[in-house]
């Protein structure tokens, strides 16, 4: 320990820089192999048989028809569409709109549910609530 008494405020500055140096270089040589590795999954992730993608771009397929084919296309599409569409009578809307409401729940009391036959509780679907 004699050694530190004799020391210089100067000399422990230039320790501790060594010290600095010495970490710095083995942190150094961390960073470049960690790098390195890095490096060599990119590449191995870009590569197709031996070559490395540079420049990528992403182009839309619809269908095998570029972009401008496919908005030609849609306006004829949708007016073709529209006059395949058959024509709903009012008649069949009508029977389409009793049919839609007829599939409704329906809301009873539990003394009135109870009176109902069995084939009038098949038929509609009820939600039974409590007497008044």
């Amino acid at each position: 320990m004699e050694i530190f008494s004799n020391l210089s405020i100067s000399d422990y500055i230039a320790i501790i820089g060594i010290i600095v140096g010495v970490i710095g270089i083995i942190v150094g040589i961390i960073g470049v192999k960690c790098l390195t590795v890095a490096n060599k999954i990119k590449n191995i992730a870009n590569e197709d048989e031996n070559s490395t993608i540079q420049q990528a771009q992403v182009m839309p397929v619809n269908r095998g028809l570029n972009s401008a084919d496919a908005v030609d296309l849609a306006p004829k599409t949708k007016k073709t569409e529209i006059e395949k569409r058959p024509l709903i009578t009012n008649k069949e809307l009508s029977e389409m709109m009793q049919d839609a409401l007829e599939s409704l729940p329906v809301e009873i009391e539990a003394s009135k549910y109870l009176a109902l036959s069995e084939e009038e509780k098949k038929s509609v679907f009820y939600i039974i609530i409590p007497d008044k």
